[in-house]
């Protein structure tokens, strides 16, 4: 991945949508999967609104 990270690798080498979320590693797993699966649900229905619309 030429030494960079993750996101800006992908964003650099795509011209696909790619999100990255991100939660404290500090927190136990169960609360950080808490945290993402509606953020991920959201992301999810914001893209199809936005498809619908084009």
């Amino acid at each position: 991945m030429d030494g960079l990270p993750e996101a800006i690798f992908l964003y650099r080498r795509s011209h696909h949508l790619h999100m990255t979320l991100e939660s404290p590693s500090s927190l136990p797993l169960e609360t950080r999967i808490q945290m993402h699966e509606p953020a991920i649900a959201a992301a999810i229905e914001f893209f199809f609104e936005q498809c619908a619309t084009e």
